[in-house]
């Protein structure tokens, strides 16, 4: 087992693998995680969502790492997600 322990930047890299067991994501982005089998790259991308959180796609073979709401702007949302970095140029 492994425990990922990153502050979240839109674009940043960080290792994950296929099993989280236990994920916590703070007020200040600050993501923890343990998870377990092989740590592969994976791009942070933080998505801004006004509304409802489900009207959000995220691609095949993503991670959801956390959603936090702006506590400067009422009704939005930040969902913050993992793409392994082999299948992220295939999303944009």
């Amino acid at each position: 087992m492994n425990l990922v322990s990153e502050y979240l930047n839109d674009g940043d890299i960080i290792q994950l693998s296929d099993t989280l067991h236990e994920k916590h994501l703070s007020e200040n982005d600050r993501f923890t995680a343990i998870c377990s089998g092989d740590l592969v790259d994976h791009v942070v991308v933080r998505k801004k969502v006004e509304g409802s959180p489900s009207a959000v796609s995220f691609p095949d073979g993503s991670t959801v790492l956390g959603i936090r709401p702006n506590t400067r702007v009422g009704g939005i949302s930040f969902v913050w997600i993992a793409i392994p970095t082999f299948l992220y140029g295939d999303t944009e």
